[in-house]
């Protein structure tokens, strides 16, 4: 954007200044309406000469935590692909609680903020918060598109406002802002309404959807709020063409989430023919009432859409609100082959987190989510499991659909998971099949430190003693979520269960825990309050609380090994313990794990190519707090492949698979959350397919191969790295050449012509790979004339010399190269 006119009129010369003062006086005569408005912002696009943040200032919302934002051009330079809006010039704010600040002084009156924004890289809840002196508007950025979103203040006295842009999550880009006069019966921007597909991100983010040819594809889409106060009664309308088969509108969801106002939602069916005479089918319904508040995006599910002549295609989705359009978005449908070739892991677990989408009819799901399950090769369902659901008589319809998976297409490990464990003190509004009670038991619920009492949460000491009333409400119903399918006589069991309810500690300052503490630790009961526990007695607070964290965990794996003694148990604690014990021994955090086969670090940061993962990995194991020849659990990472916004990089997902399987064999898996995102986007599902096909020609090397890096050696070619744009130590914008770290891992298997795996995952905090130089042992390696290298991600046989150049930045920062005599 160009700079405002007035800043144009500081800089022009004195005779433009009187054409200026001119043109303005002749046009004070017009009528407002004719005048351009004027914006009140300097530097509104980051267009200045003098400096492209010239009258803005970034900082921290709060004291605490890293300063991150980037200066965007046309060459890139963000965390993203984002580019500026227009011109040259944009801002990307990276680290969360960021904000970009300007002072304006303004009179009295009703004001309108506008900004073009989109999202760069945020994963989670991507919010952006804009702000005028103490007023705040919150709205969703869910699009890596630029869209215009604004928010209109009321100015009561004239001064000196702060103006303000906070992005809660990481990666927003603003540009363009706009900060003017609003005049009265002004009209407001027309779009308070935006369709997205669901998850957004990259191509689906341009209204991209792949679909796998001859099967339904789930179209997921979300309705976002700009501006709440302007909602009346929208209504949503799908228009396809002949050539596409729409299904699965999903009346009982429409009709739960529908508007209050309306008694019931239902759905209109209308055909029409286009200008060409082709027909056209529109689907009409009520959108649904956002139900987590209109700040929050409602994804009320969508419908199943099939293309049969497996060609190019479309799908128009529209809001209009009073009878008038308020915004529209046209889907292009593209075909995608299924995998020539597909192959599921055997050895290694691949785990899907959260499988079905609740809101998709059952039919949709029968029909494509076993199937593409199984297409993906994951080996391990993991459906979330409320318990309250074990009451009931006949299969829900997630069983139903579990029930297909085992019965036509062979999948045999399913291990529910669950996020409560100490809830549900409360009865009314427990999630449990909560056994009758005569009276509370006054010691089992958990007081805060300011004495108040939270009646729907057990406390820890309580539990770690098996309190009668937990064990008949949580315990007894985590059982039946384990022994269930065999109750109802469904062609599957429930072999794993995965807590996640155990993820931190749970402090109680009830009188009977405080004077436990004290008699364990030797203290005086006088001397021991909650203040004390936060002070002078943390440390020692913490190891007796970590110590009940630990016997409750274990009181979990008895009761659910007393109906299903081979269930594989898995914990979601941290890499090494609930959060809160980070100053304790790893041994000591890592208690709780002796009781448990896997646990499962939640390690969901999108694009990233750097060593923390691994690097975590080989602590546990040099510990000895990761195995189970150390007598604790092995692990199965839980990576993102969406949390619904962004799409994990398969580029990146591979990278990271590879990663951790090769650092050590206690890692026996991998998990992916939310797995139900990965249903949405064909494309997704057929590049894990690849990953998880190389993975299973390669498996027997990591859970079965002897490390023996020596035999070959890593060295760097100069001028290996490619330069990119990024921030220097000084956190100046410049081209730099990343710190790329290679690790050589050799993998051992001498077996049936499978000599050795190398595996080069080049570390960086950018996607950045190197070229490099390998130096291999051919005599150690028992290779052959008839030994060859197979460049797994390439797809091609090498000869085996003993040099070898790789670039591992042709290849996604990762090579796996076979030296065998055999072809997978």
């Amino acid at each position: 954007m160009n700079v405002t006119d007035v800043q144009m009129l500081n800089r022009a010369s004195p005779t433009a200044v009187v054409l200026s003062c001119l043109w303005l006086s002749w046009a004070g005569g017009q009528s407002a309406a004719a005048q351009a408005p004027i914006n009140l912002l300097v530097n509104p696009g980051f267009e200045d000469p003098a400096g492209w943040l010239q009258g803005w200032s970034v900082e921290r919302v709060d004291p605490q935590g890293p300063l991150y934002h980037y200066h965007l051009r046309a060459t890139g330079g963000g965390h993203g692909d984002a580019r500026p809006h227009e011109g040259a010039h944009a801002l990307e704010i990276y680290s969360a609680n960021t904000r970009l600040r300007q002072t304006v002084r303004l009179e009295p009156g009703d004001y309108l903020l506008t900004v073009w924004t989109r999202n760069n890289g945020g994963s989670g809840d991507p919010r952006l918060v804009m702000s005028l002196g103490t007023e705040q508007r919150r709205v969703a950025v869910l699009s890596d598109r630029y869209r215009l979103y604004y928010a209109s203040f009321a100015v009561k006295i004239a001064g000196e406002l702060p103006l303000s842009l906070i992005s809660t999550s990481l990666g927003i880009v603003v540009d363009d802002l706009s900060l003017r006069r609003l005049n009265t019966d002004e009209p407001l921007p027309s779009e308070y309404l935006y369709l997205d597909l669901h998850p957004a991100g990259g191509e689906r983010s341009q209204n991209v959807q792949y679909y796998l040819k001859g099967m339904k594809q789930w179209l997921n889409f979300t309705v976002t709020a700009v501006d709440p106060k302007r909602i009346g009664a929208p209504e949503i309308a799908i228009t396809v063409p002949a050539a596409v088969k729409l299904t699965g509108l999903n009346t009982y969801v429409l009709n739960l989430l529908r508007p209050s106002s309306l008694p019931k939602a239902e759905v209109t069916v209308e055909g029409r023919k286009d200008a060409a005479g082709g027909a056209l089918t529109t689907y009409r319904f009520p959108c649904p009432r956002f139900v987590n508040g209109p700040e929050n995006p409602v994804s009320f599910g969508g419908c199943f859409v099939e293309v049969p002549a497996r060609t190019k295609s479309w799908v128009k989705l529209s809001l209009a609100d009073r009878g008038a359009p308020v915004t529209e978005e046209t889907i292009t449908l593209v075909p995608l082959d299924p995998p020539a070739r597909q192959r599921t892991p055997r050895l290694l677990k691949t785990l899907s987190y959260c499988v079905q989408d609740w809101k998709a009819d059952l039919d949709g799901r029968l029909a494509t989510t076993p199937k593409l399950f199984n297409l993906m090769g994951l080996n391990v369902w993991s459906e979330y499991r409320n318990p309250v659901q074990n009451v009931l008589a006949t299969p829900t319809a997630d069983e139903q659909v579990m029930a297909q998976a085992a019965g036509e297409y062979g999948v045999r490990e399913f291990w529910p998971n669950y996020s409560q464990l100490l809830d549900g003190a409360d009865p009314s509004g427990a999630a449990w099949s909560v056994a009758p009670r005569d009276a509370d038991d006054p010691d089992m619920n958990t007081v805060r430190g300011h004495g108040s009492v939270n009646k729907a949460e057990f406390n820890m000491r309580y539990a770690a003693g098996k309190g009668r009333y937990w064990v008949a409400s949580a315990l007894k119903g985590l059982q039946r979520t384990i022994t269930r399918p065999q109750e109802l006589g469904l062609p599957y069991r429930n072999t794993g269960f995965i807590t996640d309810a155990l993820e931190g500690l749970y402090l109680s300052y009830d009188p009977t825990t405080l004077a436990d503490f004290a008699m364990q630790r030797g203290l005086d009961r006088t001397q021991v309050t909650a203040a004390t526990v936060n002070g002078p007695q943390r440390k020692e607070w913490i190891a007796y609380n970590n110590a009940l964290y630990a016997k409750v965990a274990a009181n979990l794996a008895e009761a659910l090994r007393e109906v299903c003694p081979e269930a594989k148990l898995t914990l979601t604690a941290g890499p090494f313990g609930p959060a809160g014990t980070d100053d304790l021994p790893l041994p000591e955090r890592m208690a709780w794990g002796r009781a448990y086969n896997f646990n499962m670090p939640q390690w969901y940061s999108l694009r990233y190519f750097g060593s923390l993962y691994s690097d975590l990995i080989s602590q546990g194991v040099t510990a000895k707090v990761y195995g189970k020849d150390n007598g604790y659990p092995d692990v199965i990472p839980l990576l993102c492949n969406s949390m619904g916004v962004q799409t994990e990089s398969l580029t990146c997902l591979r990278f990271k698979v590879f990663d951790l399987l090769s650092t050590s064999p206690v890692v026996k898996g991998i998990g992916y959350y939310i797995g139900t995102n990965a249903f949405a986007d064909a494309q997704w599902m057929v590049g894990v397919s690849r990953i998880h096909t190389l993975l299973a020609d390669v498996e027997d090397y990591y859970v079965n191969g002897r490390r023996a890096d020596s035999l070959v050696k890593c060295e760097k070619i100069p001028e290996g790295v490619k330069p990119i744009e990024g921030r220097d130590e000084e956190g100046r914008q410049t081209m730099l050449v990343p710190k790329v770290d290679t690790a050589c891992r050799v993998h051992l298997l001498k077996r049936q012509g499978q000599r050795a795996l190398i595996t080069l995952v080049s570390h960086c905090n950018q996607g950045v790979g190197e070229k490099l130089r390998l130096a291999v042992d051919l005599k150690a390696l028992g290779a052959t004339s008839r030994t060859f290298i197979y460049d797994h991600l390439a797809g091609r046989k090498l000869p085996l010399t003993p040099t070898v150049s790789v670039d591992t930045h042709a290849t996604g920062s990762l090579a796996v190269l076979e030296v065998t005599e055999t072809l997978p």
